[in-house]
């Protein structure tokens, strides 16, 4: 067994996640919904101060556009073992987020893998995904949305990301191609407004263009390293470094460990002159109306860096 990630158009991609020691990573920002089947080991979501757990056999969805602190717990055998399913974005973008996932402290809660119609309904798209010549894709698509029924009747959401901001109209935009050559004037185009206006209405909510897209590519980044045993060195050069030990240190910025740390290494503990964890602040926050910066001294900005934002110069 080891770690793929397989895509199926139409249908959805499918990921297989494996850990051999305990990790977390802060504000963990999901682009797309996810359905995490958890094989083997315990895993938890923590956001707004509240808590929840799955572990062998239960699933558990993760919203697109919420950030959640993820804790993997491998078993007593030291296996961390996942399936991350997530359907075509044509399958969820029908439904709009319910007014209870607005609050601050909703999490999702783990759904028991018990109706055999459901194991084998997640059996069979999985093996369709992963080898397309096993079902015609209107089966494989069938039972996509088997799954998403199961889920539904259970409690779960699985929606398009909420959007209640300009920066989450632009996340999303990004999200659905990280790592698209994207230029700001061609979003600005997207979303109907000028370009020195979309740059005030980031500025307002605490943010930027290039900081959105690099929150972006580095959430693909964390999915690539976690999911699949390609190079770090080439993950790093498809979002843009071409220097390893950049990415190296702005990933461990960004996620308090290192690269090879999040695939699960089982590694000694870090000596003491390791640099101190750093963990920014989430880039997006989509429970409130703005986007949260790295701190308050970020946002205060004078009324000449302002006008500068204005003027295209920042």
């Amino acid at each position: 067994m080891k770690r793929t990630v397989k895509t199926l158009k139409s249908v959805g991609s499918a990921a297989r996640i494996m850990l051999r020691r305990p990790i977390t990573l802060p504000q963990v920002i999901f682009n797309r919904s996810t359905i995490i089947i958890v094989r083997r080991g315990a895993m938890e979501l923590a956001r707004g101060g509240q808590r929840c757990s799955a572990c062998d056999n239960q699933v558990i969805v993760a919203p697109a556009g919420m950030a959640f602190d993820i804790t993997y717990r491998p078993n007593d055998d030291a296996q961390f073992v996942a399936h991350w399913l997530i359907p075509y974005p044509a399958e969820d973008q029908n439904d709009a987020p319910p007014e209870e996932m607005a609050t601050s402290q909703w999490l999702p809660h783990p759904i028991d893998v018990g109706p055999a119609q459901l194991r084998l309904s997640l059996a069979c798209v999985i093996k369709a995904i992963e080898e397309p010549n096993v079902l015609p894709d209107v089966i494989a698509i069938h039972h996509m949305r088997e799954v998403m029924l199961w889920i539904d009747r259970n409690g779960g959401y699985i929606c398009a990301a909420p959007v209640c901001s300009d920066s989450s109209r632009i996340w999303n935009f990004l999200a659905a191609d990280p790592m698209r050559d994207w230029c700001s004037s061609e979003i600005a185009d997207r979303i109907g407004m000028s370009l020195s206006c979309l740059r005030v209405r980031l500025f307002e909510e605490g943010t930027s263009f290039v900081r959105l897209l690099h929150e972006v590519r580095m959430g693909h980044a964390l999915s690539e390293i976690v999911a699949t045993n390609r190079p770090i060195y080439k993950i790093a050069r498809e979002i843009g470094y071409q220097c390893a030990a950049q990415f190296t240190a702005r990933f461990y910025e960004r996620y308090g460990l290192r690269p090879g740390d999040a695939r699960g290494h089982d590694r000694s503990v870090r000596s003491e002159s390791a640099p101190p964890r750093r963990v920014i602040a989430p880039v997006l926050v989509l429970s409130g109306t703005h986007l949260a910066g790295d701190n308050e001294q970020d946002r205060a900005l004078t009324a000449m860096q302002m006008q500068r934002v204005v003027t295209g110069s920042i």
